[in-house]
C-alpha cells in the first residue's frame, strides 16, 4: 500500500474514531455479533488509565474504539490529570491504532485544547498531522482566534504540516460563524499555507452556504491592494468545479475580462476533469482565450489520466491535433513514457510548438535510458536533441545511478537486504 493510500486509511479510521465519541458508541449488539462477553458491561470507570487499558485489552479493532468512545463520555474534567500517561499507554499498545488517540484527543480537547496542541506538535510520530487537523478544526470551530493565535507561535511544526492545520484552521473558524478569518489569512507570512488555508475556507463555505453564496462572497471581497481576493477567486472557482461544474466554468467564463479572472480557467477544468474529463476538454477546447488555458490543457488532462486512464487516451486519438493540444500531447507522451518510451516518440513529434517538443523530447528519452540503455543510446545519437540537452541526459542518468548506489549502501548499512 503507498504513502497515500495509507494517509487516507488512516485519516477514514480517524474519522470514525471521532464519529464514535460525538455521536455515543452504546453497542449491546456486539457480544452476539463476536461470541464474546461484551465489553460494554459495567464499563463505567474511575480513572482515565483505567478505561484506557480496560478498551485496549479489547481484541477487535471497532469494538475496542467503541468501547473507549463509550468509556471517555463517562469521564469529566477531573480525570485530566491522568492524561498523559493514558496517552503513553494507549500510544504503547500493541495493536493500538490511531483511532484510540484521536478519541483521547477529541476528548481533551474539550477542556484544554491549547494543552492538546502542544503536546501533539512536540510529538513525532505517525498519525500527529491527522491528529493535528482534528484538534485544531475542532478547537477553531469553538474559539478561533485562541487557534489561530496557537499556530502562529507554533515552533515545531514542519512546513508540510503547517498547510495541513491552516486549511483545518479556516474551514473550523468559518464553521464558527465568528469574524476575522479574512484579516487573519491576509496577514499570514507564508503565502504557500495562506493559498492552503483560502483552500479551506471556500471549500467549506461552498459546503455550508452553497454555491451561488460563495460566488457572491468571493465577488463581493473588497480590493484592499493585497492578492487576497485574487487568490479567493482562484479557490473559488476549483471549489466550486467540484460541486457543479457547469456553473463553475460559467462563472469563470464571465469573469476572464475583468479584474480577478486571471487564472479561474485551470482549476475548473482541472477539478472538472476529475469527474468528467471528456467535457471538461470540450471546454477548454472552446472556452474564450484565457492565460491559463495551455495549463489548464495540461492539469486537466494529468487529472483525466489518473483516474480513467484509458478514457483520457482514448479520446485523444480521436482528435484533429493541433497546437492548441500541445500542452494535452506533452502530458501523454511523457505519461507512455513511463512504459514505452519507444511509443512515446512519436506522439512527441506531433507537439508543434519546438520549444514545448524538444522539452518533452528529452523527458522521454531519460526515460528510454531506465528502460532500455543501448536502444536509448543508439536513438539519442542520431536524435534532434542538441548536443546540451545530450549530456543533461546522461548526466541525470549519472545522477540516478550514483543515488541508487547510495541508497544500497545505506541499506546494507541497516542490514537490509540488497537485490542485485
Amino acid at each position: 500500500m503507498n504513502v497515500h493510500l495509507r494517509s487516507s486509511a488512516r485519516a477514514a479510521v480517524v474519522l470514525v474514531a471521532l464519529a464514535f465519541l460525538l455521536a455515543g458508541a452504546g453497542c449491546s449488539a456486539q457480544d452476539d455479533q463476536h461470541g464474546a462477553e461484551n465489553p460494554f458491561d459495567g464499563a463505567g470507570h474511575d480513572s482515565l488509565t483505567e478505561a484506557v487499558a480496560d478498551a485496549i485489552a479489547v481484541d477487535d479493532p471497532l469494538v475496542r474504539a467503541a468501547y473507549l468512545a463509550t468509556a471517555l463520555q463517562g469521564l469529566d474534567r477531573s480525570a485530566l490529570p491522568d492524561i498523559k500517561a493514558a496517552w503513553r499507554l494507549a500510544a504503547g499498545a500493541s495493536g493500538a491504532e490511531a483511532v484510540e488517540l484521536a478519541l483521547l484527543v477529541s476528548w481533551w480537547a474539550q477542556y484544554d485544547p491549547e494543552a492538546v496542541f502542544t503536546w501533539l506538535k512536540d510529538r513525532r510520530r505517525s498519525g500527529n498531522p491527522i491528529l493535528l487537523k482534528a484538534l485544531v478544526r475542532s478547537w477553531a470551530k469553538r474559539d478561533p482566534v485562541a487557534a489561530g493565535q496557537s499556530l502562529n507561535a507554533a515552533s515545531r511544526l514542519q512546513e508540510n504540516e503547517l498547510g495541513s492545520v491552516f486549511f483545518a484552521l479556516a474551514r473550523g473558524w468559518n464553521a464558527s460563524g465568528e469574524p476575522g478569518v479574512e484579516d487573519y489569512l491576509k496577514a499570514m507570512s507564508s503565502d504557500a499555507n495562506r493559498q492552503t488555508a483560502i483552500s479551506g475556507l471556500v471549500i467549506d463555505k461552498v459546503r455550508r452556504g452553497g454555491v451561488e453564496e460563495t460566488l457572491e462572497w468571493a465577488e463581493n471581497l473588497i480590493d484592499d491592494g493585497s492578492d487576497f481576493k485574487l487568490r479567493a477567486f482562484r479557490r473559488v472557482a476549483g471549489a466550486v468545479a467540484d460541486e457543479d461544474p457547469i456553473r463553475a466554468a460559467e462563472w469563470a467564463e464571465s469573469q476572464i475580462a475583468k479584474p480577478w479572472g486571471t487564472g479561474l480557467v485551470r482549476p475548473v477544468a482541472q477539478n472538472w476533469a476529475r469527474h468528467d474529463g471528456r467535457a471538461a476538454m470540450e471546454w477548454l477546447r472552446g472556452v474564450p482565450e484565457a492565460s491559463d488555458q495551455a495549463r489548464g490543457f495540461e492539469d486537466a488532462y494529468r487529472a483525466w489520466l489518473r483516474n480513467d486512464r484509458e478514457g483520457a487516451r482514448q479520446w485523444l486519438r480521436e482528435q484533429d491535433i493541433d497546437a492548441m493540444l500541445d500542452p494535452v500531447v506533452a502530458v501523454y507522451a511523457r505519461s507512455t513514457a513511463r512504459d514505452d518510451p519507444k511509443e512515446a516518440i512519436p506522439w512527441v513529434r506531433r507537439i508543434q510548438h519546438d520549444a514545448a517538443r524538444l522539452e518533452t523530447l528529452e523527458v522521454v528519452a531519460r526515460a528510454w535510458m531506465h528502460h532500455d540503455r543501448d536502444a536509448a543510446r543508439a536513438w539519442l545519437a542520431t536524435s534532434e536533441l542538441s548536443e546540451d540537452a545530450k549530456n543533461r541526459i546522461h548526466e541525470a542518468l549519472q545522477r540516478s545511478k550514483e543515488r541508487a548506489k547510495n541508497m544500497r549502501a545505506r541499506k546494507q548499512q541497516r542490514g537490509i537486504a540488497v537485490d542485485g
